[in-house]
């Protein structure tokens, strides 16, 4: 029997989903308008409103050996303008910092 890559059996992480509906993204195709969709306002979260929805996260009960991770989900979190990106990264590296969450991951388009 020929040696089998070793396959990596990690758990997956623990998401702090963060939604910016349609955030970011200059066209309004209507398969993925995220806002006529949902009926939700396509807004950035503030920065009290993001950290009180990642503390909330945090606060659940759940596998410590998990690996912790804050996702922006939603739009197109590269094409929003430079100020939101740093403001939006400045407050998810607090919480890395402080040994709370291991990584962050943002959904954009290719």
């Amino acid at each position: 029997m020929k040696n089998q890559p070793q396959m990596n059996h990690k758990k997956p992480p623990f998401i702090i989903p963060i939604f910016l509906p349609h955030q970011g993204c200059p066209h309004q195709c209507i398969f993925c308008n995220q806002n006529t969709i949902s009926d939700t306002p396509s807004r950035l979260p503030s920065k009290s409103s993001l950290t009180k929805e990642i503390n909330r996260y945090l606060s659940f009960g759940r596998d410590t050996k998990k690996e912790i991770q804050i996702a922006f989900y939603g739009g197109n979190f590269l094409g929003l303008p430079l100020q939101s990106i740093t403001s939006l990264l400045d407050e998810a590296e607090k919480f890395i910092q402080a040994g709370q969450v291991n990584s962050i991951r943002f959904s954009t388009r290719p």
